[in-house]
């Protein structure tokens, strides 16, 4: 089964280190990641295109509304979204 994992978030905010973190974890498991830096993809279609085969795709967004629009996935095709939004951190008072 092809997975695509489609991680939204603003520039900067960590989407390349989170998908490098699961490629990791994948790969171990012995599954063909494809989207992991340098070769970000931003749509299926460049994925499936560019690296056919793969089990696992990453396929990065900058806005939200981009994946509102997504195509639907073959038959026993998945998609997860994983949205990344700032988390504040505060200090403590001592």
């Amino acid at each position: 089964m092809t997975v695509f994992y489609h991680v939204v978030g603003r520039q900067g905010i960590g989407k390349s280190q989170l998908v490098l973190a699961l490629a990791g974890q994948f790969q171990r498991q012995g599954l063909v990641c494809a989207g992991q830096d340098p070769d970000v993809f931003t749509s299926r279609g460049e994925a499936l295109r560019e690296r056919p085969g793969a089990e696992v795709y990453f396929i990065e967004h900058q806005d939200e509304s981009e994946i509102d629009d997504l195509p639907a996935l073959e038959p026993g095709g998945r998609a997860v979204v994983i949205s990344m939004r700032e988390c504040k951190r505060e200090a403590a008072n001592a």
